[in-house]
């Protein structure tokens, strides 16, 4: 399967009740040979999966999606992964090229679990590849992300592009920054509302 880190595919598992098509990012990395979903529990058909057996047979459509970083390969990016939206970012990490330039892409993953899911391999990527910060952002400790409180880390903010990927209610909160601030030029996102 060809893709761009970033962008999705449409999958079917013809044992299950529900065959129907559903939409899931592709978190593997570009030359990683296999294709990776991570899929949280969060309604019918995703609580249904685990009815699976391993070996079930799976149909696959794509990919899709505008949604890549290969536009701004060259550029100092900021990305930002609210929960289950890490997934992109997971499959951009991995797909990352050793690169001397410290802190090019720089990735907060905001979430309200204490271990989530992805941030060990996020870590284990920053240790390799200077050119990737991860910063776990706890609800509890830090609040909501916001753009406002990251202008002030990252002064070079207006430089970056950023790349925002997680439930419909922080995308929204990012976005009315964003044109606050100035920003909404340099502001790319995918939200999950499916």
């Amino acid at each position: 399967l060809r893709f761009s880190p970033g962008q999705f595919v449409y999958v079917s598992f013809p044992e299950l009740e529900n065959s129907e098509y559903h939409p899931f990012s592709i978190a593997s990395g570009k030359n990683d040979g296999e294709l990776r979903l991570v899929i949280k529990r969060a309604g019918d058909f995703t609580t249904e999966l685990h009815k699976l057996r391993k070996g079930a047979h799976v149909n696959v459509k794509g990919p899709f999606g505008g949604f890549t970083f290969f536009a701004a390969r060259r550029k100092k990016q900021l990305w930002i992964a609210g929960g289950i939206g890490v997934t992109p970012f997971l499959s951009g990490a991995r797909s990352l090229r050793q690169s001397t330039e410290t802190g090019k892409i720089e990735m907060i993953y905001a979430t309200i679990e204490d271990k989530p899911y992805g941030l060990k391999e996020l870590e284990a990527i920053e240790h390799k590849n200077p050119s990737f910060n991860v910063t776990h952002f706890h609800q509890d400790t830090f609040g909501h992300v916001s753009l406002k409180t990251l202008q002030d880390q990252f002064k070079d903010i207006h430089e970056r592009v950023i790349y925002l990927c997680g439930p419909p209610p922080m995308i929204q909160a990012i976005e009315k920054e964003a044109a606050e601030l100035g920003l909404s030029k340099n502001l790319h996102f995918e939200a999950f509302s499916y």
